[in-house]
């Protein structure tokens, strides 16, 4: 085989790099789907509003024998029965007939079969008068175009970054790209928390609660360091850059009343998310760097391919923007205090990370411990209770702010409803449709963590393998195992030169994104509102039905929680013949 020379090596790579981007960019402008695009609506004179989309069905028939289309009526006053036909081919046909506790508003998601071009819906709210819409199915080949370009990119990419070799230590010309990256792309529900909860301290409501008009599931049930930055951007845009902020209940989405809570991003819609995903995100994209900067210092070497460039660090800690990448950086930073002896700010920083999202708190005690000044040590944590206490006094109500958080990150229902989800076996328990189930994490992880932690004071286990092993006992018990949880062992795993295990999690994450995820899903609302409704959005849909499914989902789970469990063997073996290795010294 021929052996490519560095100068062909490095212009093929950055070939690929080039087309990727024009593939992705490509299949990205066939995403483009605004507010109100694609979208029909009609209404009677009672005051209700019926709308459907996709109007226009473009995905080619052959693709599925049934697309979907969501409709959505909204009435001025509480119905208790509706009615939903498609007319079609000579034949009508009843969808819904339901009676229904009463309410203002209703959506659902119809199978409209593929061969039919055109289907009459005809909806009628009590004995009001019918409301009817047409739906089309205009195929185009420029969406399986898209998609083809989507997964061509995607793949060169993938070959990018297999063959490159990247030796220069000069990456400030990222921060620009990553930047773009964070305000084009995002977790649209995630990322509404972060933009709403500064407005709703702006409005004076409480964002930790579920009162004051905060829908139940819309409370904020993570620490409160983060709602200091959110709402300085909520004062930024407002005074300085003239937005206007909606009120604390505008920030309540209509369908989330009635159980469709991942809708609650359309509450944000008349606001620039363009700007406000860049200014929320920004603290995001100064951690991944600050992170690379720490790594690059521990091991003496850039981390391309394993940090600065690994897709599915990008894709959480910049595209997604998520709170894990902030406090994971401050996590990081007080490892490395630890490592130099600098016990105080090694307890501070970790207690920073924790008012940011709760991972680090569990090296803090190992700190402590482990620390010469053990009072001094302990003091650090003061200050930031202190400030976390005050954020949740300023607000209205300690203890039930304090309440909130407590029982969000430990009891394993939803509205007295067992679910789970991600990259978890207990996923196979809610596909089974038990709703009663025990809280593992309670059960099993919380009892573990104790004994473990007595162990490694007693066998002075280093704090980076102490938290990753129990991390991975968390990843085992923990039954809403989100994929970004797994970039808390990535950078540590670097550290102690687990480069193999570091790039598992990064494919086990990837893999989980574009299984669960659709790709438009992931744009900016603002570049693609209705992220089903495009071109590109229609078949992604299409193979999104297909890759999430609960068999898919499920399997996938298992498979997760038995990489997990093999990495918590794996480091606990390597623990042990480390001690075994040091007693016989």
């Amino acid at each position: 085989m021929m052996k490519l020379s560095n100068r062909k090596r490095s212009f093929l790579s950055y070939f690929m790099l080039a087309l990727s981007l024009v593939l992705v960019g490509s299949a990205t402008v066939l995403s483009v789907n605004t507010m109100g695009e694609n979208t029909i609506s009609a209404h009677n004179g009672y005051g209700t509003r019926v709308c459907a989309q996709p109007a226009n069905i473009t995905a080619p028939a052959s693709l599925s024998d049934y697309v979907d289309v969501q409709i959505s009526v909204q009435a001025p006053a509480n119905f208790t029965h509706i009615l939903i036909t498609r007319y079609s081919g000579n034949h009508t046909f009843i969808i819904v007939n339901a009676n229904l506790s009463p309410r203002e508003y209703f959506t659902a998601f119809l199978e409209i079969p593929s061969e039919n071009k055109n289907n009459q819906i005809s909806v009628q709210v009590q004995n009001q008068s019918v409301i009817s819409i047409n739906l089309q199915l205009k195929p185009s080949y420029l969406g399986i175009i898209a998609e083809v370009f989507l997964i061509a990119g995607i793949g060169t990419f993938a070959a990018f970054f297999l063959i490159v070799e990247i030796r220069s230590r000069k990456y400030l010309y990222l921060v620009p790209v990553y930047i773009g990256l964070s305000i084009i792309y995002g977790q649209r529900f995630d990322d509404y928390f972060m933009i709403s909860l500064g407005m709703r301290i702006f409005d004076g409501s409480n964002p930790y609660v579920q009162k004051g008009f905060i829908l139940p599931g819309l409370q904020w049930e993570y620490p409160p360091l983060y709602a200091i930055w959110s709402y300085f951007v909520t004062l930024f845009t407002h005074y300085v850059l003239g937005f206007n902020i909606p009120s604390n209940t505008g920030l309540n989405y209509v369908e989330v009343a009635y159980n469709d809570i991942y809708s609650a991003w359309r509450a944000l819609s008349g606001v620039n998310l363009i700007i406000l995903y860049g200014l929320a995100k920004l603290p995001f994209v100064i951690s991944f760097f600050w992170i690379d900067y720490m790594l690059l210092k521990e091991t003496g070497r850039q981390q391309w391919k394993l940090w600065l460039i690994n897709p599915f660090a990008v894709a959480v800690g910049i595209m997604w923007g998520q709170l894990d990448v902030l406090g994971l950086a401050f996590l990081l930073q007080a490892i490395i205090y630890h490592k130099e002896g600098k016990d105080f700010g090694a307890v501070l920083f970790a207690s920073i990370g924790a008012a940011i999202k709760i991972f680090p708190v569990f090296v803090i005690p190992l700190l402590i411990a482990r620390s010469k000044r053990k009072l001094l040590s302990s003091s650090a944590i003061i200050p930031v209770i202190l400030l976390c206490l005050l954020v949740y006094a300023a607000s209205g109500n300690l203890l039930l702010d304090l309440n909130t958080i407590v029982t969000g990150r430990t009891v394993p229902t939803f509205l007295g409803v067992f679910i789970s989800e991600g990259l978890t076996w207990q996923i196979v328990i809610s596909d089974l449709f038990i709703r009663n189930f025990p809280s593992i994490f309670l059960y099993v992880f919380v009892p573990s963590y104790l004994v473990y932690t007595i162990y490694a004071l007693k066998r002075h286990v280093g704090v980076e393998r102490y938290f990753i092993i129990t991390m991975l006992l968390f990843f085992v018990t923990y039954n809403f195992m989100n994929p970004q949880y797994l970039i808390w062992l990535i950078p540590i795993f670097i550290l102690i030169g687990e480069f193999r295990y570091a790039a598992i999690l990064s494919l086990l994450g990837s893999i989980y994104l574009y299984l669960n995820y659709s790709y438009t899903y992931f744009l900016n609302p603002d570049i693609a509102w209705n992220y089903n409704a495009g071109l590109l959005g229609q078949i992604e849909a299409i193979r999104h039905a297909i890759t999430s499914n609960f068999v898919v989902l499920g399997v996938f789970g298992v498979l997760s929680t038995s990489i997990f469990l093999y990495l918590l063997v794996k480091m606990l073996r390597n623990e042990h013949a480390a001690n075994s290795a040091a007693a016989s010294c």
